[in-house]
């Protein structure tokens, strides 16, 4: 199963929604991230993102 993992405010709730992370990849989640661009940064290299997608605040 797949699931994608949403936040696209501040550093603070992006650094927090990775609380969630854990659980869903214990439970065999495939789990892709999506937040802005100077935040993806962070989840390159976590074990448990499948795929970082990052959008401008632009768009």
């Amino acid at each position: 199963m797949k699931v994608l993992v949403i936040r696209l405010s501040s550093l603070g709730d992006v650094i927090l929604s990775s609380v969630v992370l854990t659980p869903l990849y214990e439970k065999g989640f495939e789990i892709d991230f999506l937040t802005l661009k100077p935040f993806h940064q962070l989840f390159w290299k976590d074990y448990r993102i499948n795929k970082v997608i990052h959008a401008d605040k632009k768009s």
